[in-house]
């Protein structure tokens, strides 16, 4: 679509993103963070950049046996949180490593925004 700026996403580890002056903050973002259970949320700069927040805590397992596992209730929260915030063209998104479940996320969003 011509004149339809692209939304740009940002797949973060936790370290990166609690790097003050990071990239990523250099404009509007959104940003999910994901920990793991147990552990302290991210201490992600304030921003006044920053035009949404989603924080999360599920554990990095394939198995939904787990009680702390991704669920279809996970899902929906981010789901609605991406739907409420359309508007946004840059995305952070981190968990521990910023190898599995950022990057997961961060593609279903784009493709519940058609970005892919």
């Amino acid at each position: 679509m011509v004149g339809k700026s692209r939304r740009e996403y940002f797949v973060l580890s936790r370290e990166e993103a609690e790097t003050v002056g990071h990239v990523a903050y250099s404009k509007p973002f959104v940003l999910i963070s994901i920990s793991d259970m147990f552990t302290e949320a991210a201490n992600i700069p304030d921003s006044d950049l920053c035009k949404g927040q989603l924080r999360l805590w599920f554990e990095d397992s394939d198995n939904d046996a787990l009680p702390f596992a991704f669920s279809r209730k996970l899902a929906s929260t981010i789901i609605e949180f991406a739907k409420n915030h359309t508007g946004n063209q840059r995305w952070v998104i981190h968990c521990h490593f910023g190898i599995s479940r950022s990057p997961a996320i961060a593609a279903a969003i784009a493709l519940l925004f058609r970005d892919v």
